[in-house]
């Protein structure tokens, strides 16, 4: 036997196998070209837009993640409760709207990673109904089996889906100190340590802004420039309450206390320690709950 022609031989199937493989990632199977696939909305009947509270959690054991819409827009509820980045959310849901890669009809669970399942999306949607959604382990060609609970098949979505799910919680923060609108403030309450409040009010976004202490009109360009500074300043690291640290940036220092109420009637309030220094900036501790340096 020619060894030549046989390694010229092996070197043709090879090829052959590899040009299989990029075909079938391609361009799928025959049978999923030869129709429309569906998202996971269709297939599991919800629709993205309903979708009230997403929950994700997560088999090997760390903190899982919790959302909530609210009018004001999304907020994580888990591990604590912060805004939430919008844009980041919104592109969990665009997962639900995407075409499956292929459909099931009996699922093989414990071939699939389906009994023990990685990740697990609980769906809240607005007529009270649930969806939850289970995530095993990776397939062929960049794939991912998925099912939903109650659905004896299975499908295969875009391996990418897991790393979507599986990001920090930090990922998900809104790293904006306040990110509302500086048109719809109605009441500035300024406390400086030692000193009384200083209160500052308009009637409506038209209107100046007047010093209540003195019954006259506020400096509106000071004003608009503290509003300006608190949608300017960025949260460079995000805190635990019971972080040991926090206490000695704190402790016996100056307290600056500023509350805010729009027109709306929505209202915020934030402590900042301008003396106490950590290793990025000063502590300031927003809503009572989350701690942050900016």
């Amino acid at each position: 036997m020619d060894p030549r022609g046989t390694l010229r031989t092996l070197l043709i199937l090879l090829a052959v196998f590899v040009g299989l493989m990029i075909a079938y990632w391609r361009w799928g199977t025959p049978e999923e070209g030869s129709q429309e696939r569906p998202s996971l909305a269709t297939l599991y009947r919800f629709r993205p837009e309903a979708i009230q509270e997403i929950r994700i959690s997560y088999a090997d054991g760390r903190s899982a993640m919790a959302f909530r819409r609210e009018a004001t827009g999304w907020v994580l509820l888990e591990p604590v409760r912060a805004p939430a980045l919008q844009e980041k959310v919104d592109e969990l849901i665009e997962l639900f709207r995407r075409p499956i890669r292929r459909r099931i009809p009996e699922s093989d669970d414990s071939a699939f990673g389906l009994d023990r399942p990685t990740v697990r999306v609980e769906l809240s949607l607005e007529d009270g109904t649930r969806r939850e959604l289970l995530l095993g382990r990776k397939g062929v060609t960049f794939s991912l089996y998925l099912r939903e609970r109650s659905d004896s098949g299975a499908v295969l979505v875009e391996s990418w889906y897991l790393d979507r799910l599986t990001q920090p919680v930090e990922a998900f923060r809104e790293r904006r100190l306040w990110s509302g609108s500086r048109e719809q403030v109605a009441r500035l309450v300024v406390h400086p340590p030692g000193e009384a409040p200083i209160v500052l009010e308009r009637s409506s976004p038209a209107q100046v802004w007047r010093l209540l202490a003195v019954d006259d009109l506020a400096d509106s360009e000071r004003v608009e420039a503290l509003l300006q500074l608190l949608s300017d300043v960025s949260i460079l690291e995000f805190l635990e309450d019971n972080r040991s640290d926090f206490s000695a940036w704190t402790e016996n220092r100056a307290v600056i206390s500023l509350s805010l109420q729009t027109f709306g009637g929505a209202e915020e309030r934030f402590l900042f320690w301008p003396e106490g220094r950590g290793a990025v900036g000063s502590p300031f501790r927003s809503g009572g709950r989350s701690i942050g340096l900016s």
